[in-house]
């Protein structure tokens, strides 16, 4: 579990300052660079959720696997509900993840020719992923507001017809627009990361 933590920290940290970048430099060649880094950071971080999630059926495996040698109990049905509830929202933040650095990388190509329709659609998809983590951590909640097609027009008439260095400005914008959601989402399923650590201690 302690990679879990390691996870919501030293990550999120990198991301995060990625994303307060995206704000400053706007030529093509800073775009490319800010690019390459939030994708990077976006990859890293869904590959360590990912990890973090093999490791917790691994745990689980492994108190199966002792219990009968040291005469403890076996996991018990809340304890597993609570790990299967912290696998299923570490898969859709991992997907989220994935996303953020899709968007990145539609981001890079914008930078180098005329890839709004990509940004587009990235910015569509990853608005998807975070309401869908957002259900996860916070049940009923939409993060992100309207529907995928509302948000593709919006987007759309953002980057349409603008010059190159007004569309990275934009896509900018937006990227950092969407990473305002996703940091509370991840501040919040905190509170649920400790819950079931303390169930493993306690086990």
């Amino acid at each position: 579990m302690h990679s879990v933590c390691r996870i919501s920290f030293k990550t999120v940290a990198i991301a995060w300052v990625v994303a307060c970048a995206s704000c400053s430099s706007m030529s093509r060649e800073a775009a490319s660079a800010l690019a390459t880094q939030g994708q990077d950071a976006a990859s890293a971080y869904a590959t360590s959720v990912n990890t973090t999630k093999a490791e917790l059926d691994t745990y689980v495996e492994g108190q199966y696997l002792i219990a009968p040698l040291t005469d403890r109990d076996e996991p018990s049905a809340s304890m597993l509900k609570s790990i299967n509830e912290v696998q299923s929202a570490l898969s859709l933040r991992a997907q989220m993840m994935m996303q953020l650095a899709e968007t990145y990388r539609a981001f890079g190509n914008l930078a180098n020719y005329d890839a709004a329709a990509q940004v587009n659609q990235a910015m569509v998809n990853l608005s998807g992923a975070v309401n869908a983590y957002g259900a996860a951590v916070s049940p009923g909640s939409t993060p992100i507001s309207g529907t995928a097609s509302s948000t593709a027009g919006e987007v759309g008439a953002l980057l349409a017809g603008a010059e190159q260095s007004r569309r990275i400005r934009q896509a900018s914008a937006l990227i950092r627009t969407q990473q305002t959601k996703i940091g509370p989402l991840l501040e919040k399923e905190k509170t649920t990361l400790k819950n079931v650590q303390d169930e493993i201690v306690r086990g």
